[in-house]
C-alpha cells in the first residue's frame, strides 16, 4: 500500500510557487502511479478524491484497477464545504499549546469524542521555533479554493468525469457528513451506475479519522467483492 500526502499537506513539501491548481496535483498522483508496479486501486478521501475522480475520468491518469471516493461527490453541499476550507483556512498563527488546537477540532467536529491521548493530533501538526504548534498543511492552498467559481468549476470537472468511469467503484460516505449527503451520493449513483455505496453511520467527513476499524473492513470487503481477494 501507498499513501502519500498530497503537496502542500502532510509530509510532502510546500510549493513556495503556489502551485496547488487540481491539476497539479493530478500530474502529482500519475508520477506515483507511473512509478508502480501494477496498476492500483485509488483510495482518495476529500481533495484525493477529486484529483482521482477527475485524473481518472479526463485520462489525465494511468488506468486504476478501482476507485473509492471517501465522503466526495461531484454534487456536494456548499455549506459543508466552506466549513472544510474556513477550518483549514483558521489559526494560521498557530496554537500556543496541543489543547489549544484540541479544542479547535473539538468545535469543528462535535460529533467526535475527545480522545485522551494526542499522539493522532500530533501527527497534523508541527512545532516550529516560536514554541507555536501549527497545522502541517500550506495556508496558501486555500487562497482561491474558497471562491464560489473554484468550487463551481470542479463540480463541473467532477460530473463529467464520472461520467467516464468504467471501473469498479464505490462511495464511502459518513453518516453525519455536512459535507456529502443522500441527495449527493444519489447523483452520483446517475453518473457512475455501476458504483457501490456504503455509508459509516457514526462518521463525518473524516471517515477514516472517526471510525477507522470499520473503515478498513469497508475497503476490504470492496476489494475481495472486486478482485476475489482483500
Amino acid at each position: 500500500m501507498t499513501a502519500p500526502d498530497l503537496r502542500g499537506h502532510g509530509d510532502s513539501q510546500w510549493c513556495t510557487q503556489g502551485g496547488y491548481a487540481l491539476d497539479d496535483y493530478i500530474v502529482d498522483l500519475g508520477l506515483i502511479m507511473d512509478s508502480l508496479p501494477s496498476a492500483p486501486v485509488l483510495v482518495g478521501a476529500s481533495l484525493g478524491g477529486v484529483v482521482s475522480l477527475i485524473g481518472l475520468g479526463e485520462m489525465l491518469l494511468p488506468r486504476a484497477r478501482a476507485l473509492v471516493l471517501v465522503d466526495v461527490v461531484p454534487r456536494m453541499e456548499t455549506a459543508g464545504v466552506q466549513e472544510v476550507i474556513d477550518f483549514m483556512s483558521a489559526n494560521t498563527g498557530g496554537f500556543v499549546s496541543i489543547e489549544a488546537a484540541a479544542d479547535a477540532v473539538a468545535q469543528y467536529l462535535p460529533h467526535r469524542p475527545r480522545r485522551s491521548s494526542r499522539d493522532g493530533l500530533l501527527k497534523n501538526l508541527r512545532q516550529r521555533s516560536d514554541g507555536r504548534y501549527y497545522w502541517h498543511w500550506d495556508p496558501a492552498i486555500h487562497s482561491s479554493a474558497g471562491s464560489s467559481g473554484y468550487i463551481e468549476a470542479m463540480a463541473r470537472r467532477m460530473e463529467e468525469a464520472a461520467r467516464l468511469i468504467d471501473i469498479p467503484t464505490l462511495v464511502v460516505r459518513g453518516g453525519q457528513s455536512r459535507v456529502v449527503s443522500p441527495e449527493g451520493v444519489a447523483h452520483l449513483a446517475e453518473l457512475i451506475p455501476h458504483a457501490g455505496y456504503v455509508d459509516v453511520a457514526s462518521a463525518g467527513h473524516m471517515v477514516a479519522g472517526d471510525q477507522n476499524n470499520e473503515f478498513n473492513e469497508v475497503i476490504r470487503e470492496f476489494l475481495a467483492s472486486s478482485f476475489g481477494s482483500a
